[in-house]
């Protein structure tokens, strides 16, 4: 692997890949009418897409600021959000779009362990751009009723219409279905020994949520589905990182981190590789089939708190280097391409493609103890 983007000596506003030049094209600031603007919880970045809305069709970004949800609009020069929407009591610290035909699209995970389901477009409606609650919510636990612990992750299931989870700090991970209504009780027995991974279903089939993993004892930081909805990769405060089977339940494989926690996790387009940051300052990569870590990129020199491959990376177009732009090898149609960023301020761009990956001959897979 090799990073594409070296420690900056000051701070630019593009960067060179092999397919050409990006430039930032906008920044977005919260407003600045008398809100403490410091930020004391981690910032978590969703892209919405709206279609069939009318007069507010288009790209959206929502993010969140303390205890303030914004939203924006993606193609707009204005620097303040469109719309924001100011909590109290609890924060919003994670949320999740996906299109439905219902138009309930948006999730929104609290540090008080509710989940909330809104529809986008009916917020974005609403008159006042600064507001102090969201329009039609569909709240579930409810003042934390079940699970009163922080609410780590909130996600779509892409297999299924409607169903969703959300991961915990307890290292719980409960599965909704968006058709049923809210259950304060869903009756899942106490755990007998929370160190071993379980799986409990409500007794009732009018129970929502309809089920409670029991993955860790320490929090979920990080979870994300493969691109078929086949599997699903969590990251967890002990330093591990697991592959679940969401269909049957099965704990699939796993690793480990060089140390401390797993932050952020994500999978290639082709579900054969998993990167993972976290405390270790490193960028991992997981190779499925080998059921091991394949690879290693240092660049960093604090934590990593996001990584994702890039699925968008198309062949290089011809391109003109200038003395400042550092671009690192060339570009394979086979490669894959990873974005991190970290605690140190910096983003960074790796590239490697399957053919640098290939096992030696000889070697077995290893290493694959979750």
């Amino acid at each position: 692997m090799s990073t594409q983007a070296q420690a900056p000596t000051q701070l630019k506003n593009s960067f060179m890949t092999a397919e050409g030049r990006y430039r930032m094209a906008a920044e977005r600031f919260p407003p600045t009418n008398g809100v403490n603007n410091r930020i004391a919880r981690a910032t978590r970045l969703t892209f919405a897409h709206l279609r069939g809305a009318g007069d507010i069709d288009g790209p959206y970004l929502i993010y969140n600021v303390n205890e303030t949800l914004y939203i924006s609009d993606y193609n707009c020069i204005d620097k303040e959000p469109f719309k924001s929407i100011t909590f109290t009591g609890h924060l919003p610290v994670c949320h999740s779009y996906q299109q439905a035909a219902d138009g309930y699209d948006l999730l929104i995970g609290f540090s008080s362990g509710e989940v909330v389901v809104v529809s986008l477009r009916q917020q974005l409606l609403e008159s006042s751009q600064l507001s102090r609650k969201l329009i039609s919510p569909t709240t579930h636990n409810a003042g934390g009723c079940f699970n009163t612990s922080r609410c780590t992750n909130v996600l779509w299931y892409p297999r299924e219409e409607g169903i969703f989870v959300s991961t915990h700090a307890d290292g719980s991970m409960y599965v909704y279905d968006k058709a049923k209504e809210p259950t304060s009780d869903p009756g899942f027995p106490a755990l007998k020994d929370p160190t071993y991974f379980s799986i409990s279903y409500s007794k009732s089939s009018k129970s929502n949520p309809l089920a409670r993993w029991s993955i860790a004892t320490g929090s979920i930081n990080a979870a994300a589905f493969s691109t078929d909805g086949g599997l699903l990769a969590v990251g967890l405060r002990d330093g591990t990182m697991r592959v679940l089977n969401p269909a049957n339940g099965q704990l699939v494989t796993g690793t480990h981190s060089y140390y401390g926690a797993v932050l952020s996790v994500g999978w290639s387009k082709d579900a054969k590789y998993i990167v993972m940051g976290g405390e270790d300052d490193l960028v991992s990569v997981f190779c499925l089939a080998e059921r091991q870590v394949v690879a290693w990129g240092e660049g960093h020199s604090s934590w990593v708190s996001c990584v994702e491959f890039d699925h968008h990376a198309a062949p290089p177009a011809p391109i003109d280097l200038q003395e400042d732009d550092d671009v690192a090898g060339p570009y394979h149609d086979s490669a894959y391409r990873i974005v991190s960023a970290a605690q140190d301020c910096k983003m960074a761009l790796w590239e490697f493609s399957a053919e640098e990956l290939m096992p030696e001959e000889g070697r077995s897979p290893g290493g694959g103890g979750p």
